[in-house]
């Protein structure tokens, strides 16, 4: 029998996603930053993507064996919700979006941390 924890954690990763935007954006305003009209939040989301991949790379290419390697990308990703989240409340005030962005990237990154420290790697 395989080991099922890393579906495990991504099952709960997306059901905190699911369950926060379910209970937190409420109401009839439900947009996201790509049904805005306006271009620049597009292309900051686009930006903010583009330079999430690249530091992603860069840092799995050169320090993937280095012992900051978890706390890096941890980091990363997290600078990546928090950008996600200021987007939202920028422009999607009145969604509360921005409450569920940053409470599922918590979720996400204490899960990953937790399931790298207590599952031994191989």
């Amino acid at each position: 029998m395989s080991n099922y924890s890393n579906l495990i954690i991504l099952v709960v990763i997306f059901a905190a996603r699911i369950f926060f935007n379910w209970r937190i954006v409420r109401g009839e305003d439900r947009r996201t930053l790509m049904d805005l009209d306006r271009i620049t939040p597009k292309l900051f989301m686009f930006g903010i993507n583009l330079i999430l991949a690249a530091a992603l790379t860069v840092l799995i290419i050169y320090g993937a064996s280095q012992p900051f390697f978890l706390a890096a990308a941890l980091g990363i990703v997290a600078l990546f919700g928090l950008s996600q989240a200021l987007l939202e409340k920028k422009y999607l005030p009145a969604t509360r979006r921005h409450l569920a962005t940053l409470l599922s990237f918590g979720v996400m990154i204490v899960a990953i941390a937790a399931y790298m420290l207590l599952v031994p790697q191989v």
